[in-house]
């Protein structure tokens, strides 16, 4: 756990939470201290941190105690002015939706100093968090620090979770992409909503058993199960049982990281020309940064690869196609600047027609051995193409794709322990 310099425990908290969502989501997508003001002026805080992504939305709190327990507290007192400072934290989740509804909040600035339009009636989701630092607890035995259950509240319509901080740095260590963390909010609110959850769980027993047990995440949806007893210490099972597993899980996520490495070459090329390119940059990063890690896996070694046959040959591509977003395709293409785009245009209509899919995007960027390099982007949506055409493209389909792979969905299976 890293700690902040300043002397503000309340700001050393946001930084650090600040910090956590920079590395696992990037600048783009993170907003720090958010203001609003009232239609009488009035300026309100609407968010410590906030994540926003597309359709969704995720308001962060930060409460911090700076001093541990008193001795003039009992156990009971102690845990209860912590259960108040989140109650807190959970009462201001609802500032967002009000900044929203009152049209007050019409675009924000990222970290990265970008100013992002925000369309209130775009925002599908809200989801709530509140994040409790205790650093005095840091240096305490793991049996005596604090423990927090994995509920979720509800105020004033917005679902809200509650985290420590090294729970909340441990959740994003195993969900360090939007995509994921954003679909683990979303298992535990389906828990929730379903009563299917010991009240009694502690919040990282149940992100290990959401990372163990892939064939249980639906669980929530299934009506032959009543309920789930998580017993205390699945996390120390999965860190310890685990081990050779999740050492193995990042060397086979090191080709993902290319795709983390386009988001932050397009952060790079766009600087100094945000206001001429700034819908063309955000809508780019976020294609990008709509893959899990485990799609990401899948697309960097198949991106590298292609850049890698690229060197020798005209140009390389690849298609991905997933489980999780049918109807979709993502190509991935290597070769020179020069009538790149015009490729990646016929490519994603040939993928098209050859895999019957409503929409593709494709990508472009220069063999692994330019000094320098462009990136392109073409997206195809709802495509139709006259008969002669389908005809042409199914026949250059044909010499073009193979026999589609789709990618597997999980990342430990049962021998893996």
């Amino acid at each position: 756990m890293s700690d902040s310099t300043s002397d503000d425990p309340g700001k050393s908290a946001e930084d650090l939470i600040e910090r956590l969502c920079h590395r696992a989501f990037f600048r783009d997508f993170v907003v720090r201290d958010l203001q609003y003001k009232t239609p009488r002026g009035k300026e309100l805080e609407a968010a410590d941190v906030l994540v926003l992504f597309g359709t969704e939305a995720v308001t962060i709190q930060v409460k911090a105690r700076p001093h541990g327990r008193k001795d003039s507290e009992t156990a009971e007192v102690y845990h209860q002015r912590l259960g108040n400072k989140i109650d807190a934290g959970a009462k201001q989740v609802p500032a967002l939706t009000r900044a929203l509804r009152t049209g007050a909040l019409t675009e924000v600035r990222t970290a990265r100093g970008l100013v992002v339009p925000v369309d209130a009636d775009k925002i599908e989701t809200i989801r709530g968090i509140v994040v409790l630092d205790l650093p005095a607890e840091r240096a305490l035995p793991e049996d005596d620090k604090t423990t927090l259950y994995a509920g979720v509240s509800e105020w004033s319509g917005v679902l809200v979770h509650a985290f420590l901080s090294d729970e909340f740095e441990a959740m994003l260590g195993e969900l360090d992409t939007l995509p994921d963390f954003l679909a683990y909010l979303a298992f535990r609110e389906r828990l929730y909503g379903a009563t299917k959850l010991s009240p009694f769980t502690r919040n990282l027993d149940l992100l290990a058993f959401y990372k163990i047990h892939h064939d249980l995440r639906d669980t929530a949806d299934k009506q032959d199960i009543g309920g789930i007893i998580i017993a205390d210490g699945m996390w120390e099972h999965y860190l310890k049982a685990y081990d050779e597993p999740r050492r193995r899980r990042r060397e086979l996520d090191e080709p993902s990281f290319l795709v983390d490495k386009a988001i932050e070459f397009l952060d790079t090329a766009f600087t100094g020309h945000e206001e001429e390119y700034r819908d063309q940059w955000l809508f780019m990063a976020r294609e990008l940064a709509s893959f899990t890690r485990l799609q990401r896996r899948q697309i960097g070694g198949r991106w590298q690869a292609a850049m890698e046959r690229a060197v020798t040959k005209e140009y390389a591509f690849s298609v991905c196609l997933f489980d999780e977003k049918p109807g979709e395709a993502f190509l991935v293409y290597a070769g020179p600047e020069k009538d790149r785009s015009k490729s990646l245009q016929f490519l994603a209509s040939a993928a098209c027609v050859r895999f019957s899919v409503r929409r593709i995007v494709a990508f472009g960027l220069a063999p692994i051995n330019a000094e320098v390099t462009t990136m392109q982007m073409v997206v195809m949506e709802d495509a139709t193409f006259p008969d002669e055409t389908v005809a042409e493209l199914k026949a250059a389909a044909e010499q073009l794709f193979g026999v589609p792979k789709h990618s597997t969905r999980y990342e430990y299976w049962p021998d893996e322990k």
